[in-house]
């Protein structure tokens, strides 16, 4: 499904849910181990969250691919607000020094798991039917009738007549705003954001996240439609790689700037496609197409860069854990 609008075959939705479950059970074992054998350090912290960065990349797509909404405002909205989340996730701990994990008992967790076992659930059920038919049929035909009535006439007959896949995404939406709202109801008030009198520099902060997230929005909507994938990972791998930097500057107590440079090449060729009349269709693939190699570059030049440098401060090796001989 190149745009993530057409069924999936179920082999590889299962598939998808098993590596979610296999990938999250590795990343709660890394840091033990790593803490077992003596080797965790600040390049253990950049590698465990900087994949998780990537990962959502993964995460986005398997939703988007059982629940069929790619070429969508809603796969947009789904992609960014997930991303930015987890970006202020990492801006939180920058003001705070404390990643959030978990809304009360609820947290990284149950969502990696949960997802993981959704997805092979997925796997098993009619998906076209099952999230492209409207609430109202879902309550007509698995609701009791006695309480069927009385839940259609409680609910808006503008969400009845939704399809689930947009019922379930608008939850999700819900959900993100609470988390969103978490960490600013935790970091505007904090001690040290207080006594320094640093709120609007927090705020700015989200600035070019934000930007980020309302820019692919300006595209003409034929390019939603037939550019789903390179649209989601030029996104993914910008947020990636700001959301990286964001470890690291918290990680050296460095100054992050409200204006990320990285997001002008991002910017600049959606804004060039969509007031550019002379560029086609294929126009439009070849400079997204740029755009997912770029940030691949220089995802990986940065990233190579940074390891280079926090291997020789703290004296260690990548890969391998140094002996005392040496």
């Amino acid at each position: 499904s190149p745009q993530l609008d057409t069924v999936v075959p179920s082999w590889v939705v299962f598939l998808s849910g098993y590596c979610t479950l296999a990938y999250y059970t590795f990343d709660c074992m890394d840091g033990k181990q790593a803490r077992r054998t003596g080797a965790s350090s600040p390049l253990g912290q950049l590698f465990d969250h900087g994949f998780d960065c990537i990962c959502n990349l993964a995460h986005v797509s398997a939703v988007g691919g059982y629940t069929m909404v790619g070429g969508s405002a809603w796969f947009l909205i789904f992609q960014t607000s997930l991303q930015f989340a987890f970006f202020m996730a990492q801006w939180e701990e920058y003001y705070t020094d404390v990643l959030p994990h978990a809304m009360g008992c609820f947290g990284v967790t149950e969502v990696n798991y949960g997802m993981g076992l959704f997805a092979i659930l997925n796997a098993f059920v009619d998906r076209e039917y099952v999230w492209t038919s409207t609430l109202r049929s879902h309550i007509q035909t698995y609701v009791p009738s006695g309480i069927a009535g009385n839940v259609e006439h409680i609910l808006p007959h503008a969400v009845l007549e939704m399809q689930f896949r947009h019922v379930g995404l608008s939850l999700w939406f819900v959900a993100v705003f609470v988390l969103i709202s978490g960490s600013l109801w935790r970091v505007l008030p904090h001690e040290h954001v207080r006594r320094h009198k640093t709120q609007l520099s927090a705020l700015s902060k989200l600035l070019t996240p934000l930007l980020i997230c309302v820019a692919p929005f300006c595209l003409p909507q034929h390019i939603w439609e037939n550019e789903t994938r390179y649209i989601s990972v030029a996104t993914g791998l910008l947020f990636s790689f700001l959301t990286k930097k964001m470890i690291c500057f918290s990680m050296a107590k460095m100054t992050f700037a409200s204006v990320q440079i990285e997001a002008i090449p991002f910017w600049a060729v959606i804004l060039w496609i969509r007031w550019d009349g002379n560029v086609t269709e294929l126009g439009a693939t070849v400079l997204l197409g740029g755009l997912c190699v770029w940030y691949a570059y220089r995802l990986m030049d940065w990233a190579k860069v940074a390891i280079d440098q926090i291997c020789n401060r703290l004296d260690i090796y990548c890969f391998t854990i140094k002996s005392k001989s040496d």
